[in-house]
């Protein structure tokens, strides 16, 4: 079969078409075995929280306690973005349509059924695919191939396929044309693990792949500063001082982000002070008398009157100081749980929640990679819209309705980034404690867990 292209949206392609997946190609009456791929990497998200998220989601599955999915990390894995999915024939048994016929045509590879021309060798009529296969809670997948039969001379050159109970494909079975000799029928041990029972399916069925993923909403950080962000227990305070207000000031005069608060320590603040401190000396007195008193280890704020506020800025120690004072939190108060999953859960919600009904603080002009920021617009500033009231006079009632049901504002976001991943499959059962996460094969063969992601942003109302 020639070279050939179909078109599909990329959330479909994300969980219909995933590595290792089969789909029905209609044009050709064939189905088909996704082998591969094409991917780009990914850097712009937020990488901790979804590799916790998916450490999470793999905890539920009956080897957790298997590669790679014990005590995944960020640094086991890798986000791509799916740009081309390419598939190849599977399964690879075809038999003779003609009834008197039904002569079965398997081969090893997809190119060598070319030879064929789809025409039965025997009788010439149209070959079609066994539309079956054989599948396990393991995360195996077999294609329902005949055995030779036992008479050397016949080999695989006369084997038909006995459909004599049509309604029943489970009493299917292969037997040789010239002998009649047994070659094979519906079942077959598990080539994986080895347990006897395998599982009869439909190609179209459902349970022969499973994707496994999530949607969550990926706010980018900045990232210039987010590789020197402390997170954990320091980024989370950050962000509960923000949703406080105890940070509008320091928004406001000192023209801080989020991330750039979060990346600022004291000690740099300082280094930088004491830097603005003596290039401004050199200025007043000259350089040579001021890198001679410093070589002598005189301390320039007992001789000249130096402002301690000449690089003025608040830093994340002194932040997460008074939120400490302010706020408690339930790890402090002796109560149970793991504190850092915590601490990330609580900082991705609220980071999420800042950006979307506040926007971007920062000037998303001048940063680079920032561009998938949400456009919030309080349902109050929407309401003193006249064209908006014009054509959904309605929504007068909306903030009375609201707030009967304890709703204390809203807002309407545009471009809100959502995070569609997937980052394994299984089969045969929906059910995760029966079945085995198996991750995806690395498109570049890798040692790293691929995990494939859109980025595609979409709009959202947000409640409080």
């Amino acid at each position: 079969m020639a070279d050939s292209e179909m078109k599909r949206g990329l959330a479909q392609v994300m969980y219909r078409f995933g590595p290792e997946s089969l789909f029905d190609y209609g044009r050709r009456g064939l189905s088909m075995k996704v082998s591969r791929w094409e991917t780009d990497k990914v850097s712009s998200l937020d990488a901790n929280y979804v590799a916790e998220q998916i450490a999470t989601h793999a905890s539920s599955f009956r080897n957790d306690d298997e590669e790679p999915w014990v005590d995944l990390t960020v640094d086991d894995v890798d986000f791509r973005r799916p740009n081309r999915v390419v598939g190849s024939l599977y399964p690879l048994t075809m038999y003779c349509q003609n009834r008197s016929c039904h002569r079965v045509v398997s081969k090893k590879e997809p190119s060598h059924f070319v030879y064929t021309n789809g025409e039965c060798p025997e009788c010439g009529g149209e070959l079609r695919q066994l539309a079956f296969v054989l599948v396990h809670d393991c995360g195996n997948m077999m294609s329902i191939n005949p055995q030779p039969c036992n008479n050397p001379n016949h080999g695989y050159d006369h084997i038909h396929l006995n459909k004599q109970n049509i309604n029943n494909p489970l009493s299917w079975y292969f037997y040789c044309g010239k002998c009649g000799d047994f070659c094979g029928n519906m079942s077959k041990r598990c080539t994986k693990c080895h347990k006897e029972r395998v599982y009869f399916r439909p190609i179209a069925s459902n349970s022969v792949y499973y994707s496994q993923g999530d949607v969550l909403v990926n706010l980018p950080i900045d990232q210039r500063y987010s590789g020197d962000i402390e997170y954990g227990e320091s980024w989370a305070r950050i962000l509960m001082a923000a949703h406080l207000g105890d940070l509008d000031d320091v928004v406001e005069e000192e023209g801080k982000t989020y991330e750039e608060l979060g990346r600022m320590t004291t000690d740099e603040r300082d280094a930088k002070r004491r830097e603005k401190q003596i290039e401004e000396l050199k200025e007043k007195v000259g350089a040579e008398q001021v890198e001679a008193m410093i070589e002598s280890g005189v301390d320039l704020g007992d001789v000249f009157d130096v402002a301690e506020d000449t690089i003025k800025g608040s830093t994340r120690e002194e932040v997460v100081e008074e939120n400490r004072e302010r706020v408690g939190l339930p790890s402090q108060r002796n109560i149970d749980g793991d504190a850092d999953q915590a601490y990330s859960t609580l900082s991705h919600e609220l980071f999420t929640y800042l950006r979307s009904t506040q926007g971007y603080e920062g000037n998303i002009d001048t940063t680079e990679g920032m561009e998938r920021q949400p456009t919030p617009l309080s349902l109050d500033d929407l309401l003193e819209q006249e064209d908006f009231l014009e054509s959904n006079p309605e929504a007068e009632v909306y903030p009375e309705k609201l707030q009967k049901v304890n709703i204390a504002s809203a807002w309407v976001v545009d471009n809100l980034p959502l995070l569609n991943y997937t980052f394994g499959f299984t089969r045969d059962r929906p059910e995760r404690s029966r079945t085995d996460l198996q991750p995806f094969p690395h498109p570049r063969g890798e040692d790293s867990t691929p995990v494939y992601v859109d980025q595609t942003p979409s709009e959202a109302v947000v409640l409080q």
